[in-house]
């Protein structure tokens, strides 16, 4: 609990909650779900169902952001991460199906992953606690072979239909759901793999098949399946999408070395009680597993599905002493690695630091605000959706992490690379088209290589700096209806070599 606390106190740093937050709120107000973007001006209407579906797939995890930020500022989300983590933890306790201690330390070291790497303040935590649940519903014990049928036809499909209106993970609720229904299917073809009594049988099929059909109660009914098919510019960009070898090299992520732990560790478990293992868990582990080495999104799916399985294995007579040790002292101090870098938090909130605003332009957003600039703006793709909550819907982005048009992330990657084509400036040509009036970019490149639009703002003379500060630069066209701000802030430019 202490671990976890430490997390939770960790100041809001990811830009895509600030874009939830604000379409919960839109959400409430307007009593309506949005048919079309509110806060990007470059946003087409939606070309089909996928950009569609992206407008509304989060709205009951959007409008429960906004329901306690209301309630209580920022505070109200750090109370929800602790309440949906510790809920996830009670679901996998309840799950144990062997030694307390050894199944204790296998969890520290399911929190550190989780929590090194995965923000809380997204819906994405929504989906790993209800596939949790979900599996609890679903899984065989020897003291329950199959939760109660009554149960099972009221927490499906309400389950199903809370999912697929919080988050689009839903999609793995459902192939779970289908693979276990199928599973308990083969498993009638003979007395051997202990098959189910025809009524549980019927019980299942029922509970399954109508947990389905309910999860299709959403906004974009089958539509939102839609979305998996991710453009192939947000899956390079989106770090989700990386494979969990290369995560853990590009970033420096070591965190993510404890879940190929508890992948060696869950294989070994399946290898020395095979015999004993359940076939339609194998699957399943198998399954999530293939997909969370490919793409570390689905790492804490993994994780959740494994975790049970391997303490079972390493429970028995002659493993248990050794394995309860080893993976005590190995929680132990992956923990204390890890967590020991989570201490400052307390100071950090102490301090009323809830937002790392060192990852954001909140000194820039308060500029506009004073200055009342107006016009298009042009922003740094990071930042839009930190944008979005201080300025809009008012003021309208440029570009923001939904991602809902394709061909905006080409015109922004031309802009900051300050293109340049035979007989055309592109990049300033571009900045016209959308009638751009203000940018509020970044000098630098995370790399730390100069921004190559900042370097052609700098000296061309159409563009006036007018703020600055380390991470944060805003220029404003030197226009009459700029020209209040242009007396007042204008800055001196310089070349930026890095």
């Amino acid at each position: 609990m202490a671990l976890l606390f430490l997390y939770v106190l960790r100041p809001i740093s990811d830009p895509d909650v600030f874009w939830h937050l604000k379409t919960g709120e839109w959400i409430w107000q307007n009593k309506a779900l949005p048919l079309s973007d509110p806060f990007s001006f470059t946003t087409r209407p939606p070309a089909g169902s996928r950009e569609a579906a992206l407008l509304t797939l989060h709205w009951l995890s959007q409008v429960t952001y906004h329901a306690l930020f209301s309630l209580a500022g920022l505070w109200g989300l750090m109370l929800l991460r602790g309440v949906l983590v510790a809920t996830l933890v009670f679901v996998m306790f309840k799950r144990n199906r062997g030694d307390f201690l050894l199944y204790a330390g296998l969890l520290i070291l399911f929190l550190v992953a989780l929590l090194e790497t995965y923000p809380l303040d997204r819906p994405q935590v929504f989906s790993f606690l209800f596939f949790g649940i979900l599996l609890y519903i679903l899984e065989r014990k020897p003291e329950r072979p199959l939760a109660s049928p009554a149960s099972r036809l009221l927490w499906l499909p309400l389950l199903m239909f809370l999912w697929a209106n919080y988050h689009p993970g839903y999609v793995l609720g459902i192939a779970t759901i289908a693979l276990y229904m199928t599973m308990e299917l083969l498993r009638q073809l003979h007395p051997s793999l202990s098959p189910l009594e025809q009524r549980d049988l019927k019980h299942l099929l029922a509970a399954g098949g109508l947990g389905i059909v309910c999860s299709l109660i959403n906004p974009n009914t089958y539509h939102a399946l839609e979305v998996l098919n991710m453009p192939q510019y947000h899956a390079i960009a989106n770090v989700e999408y990386r494979t969990a070898l290369s995560f853990m090299r590009d970033f420096k992520d070591y965190s993510m070395g404890i879940f190929f732990f508890l992948v060696l560790v869950t294989a070994a478990g399946i290898a020395v009680n095979f015999k004993k293992s359940d076939i339609t868990e194998v699957v399943l582990i198998a399954g999530t597993g293939y997909f969370s080495l490919m793409t570390v999104r689905y790492v804490p799916f993994f994780l959740i599905a494994a975790l049970p399985a391997a303490s079972r294995a390493f429970s028995q007579k002659h493993l248990l002493q050794w394995a309860r040790a080893a993976l005590l002292a190995i929680s132990f101090f992956a923990a204390l690695f890890f967590g020991a870098n989570e201490i400052k938090n307390v100071e950090a909130v102490l301090s009323g630091t809830l937002i790392d605003e060192s990852n954001y332009p909140a000194k820039a957003a308060d500029f506009i605000i004073a200055n009342d600039l107006g016009g298009n703006m042009y922003n740094h793709y990071d930042w839009g959706g930190y944008l979005i909550w201080r300025l809009g819907p008012q003021r309208k982005v440029f570009i923001d992490g939904r991602a809902l048009d394709e061909e905006i992330n080409r015109v922004s990657l031309a802009i900051n690379m300050a293109q340049v084509r035979p007989g055309i400036v592109e990049w300033k040509s571009l900045l016209d088209l959308y009638h751009i009036n203000y940018i509020v970019t970044t000098p630098f490149w995370q790399s730390g290589a100069a921004l190559p639009l900042t370097n052609e703002l700098m000296k061309d003379r159409d563009w006036v700096l007018v703020f600055s500060e380390s991470s944060t630069m805003i220029f404003v066209r030197d226009v009459p209806a700029n020209a209040r701000v242009i007396s007042h802030y204008s800055l001196p430019k310089k070349i930026l070599y890095r």
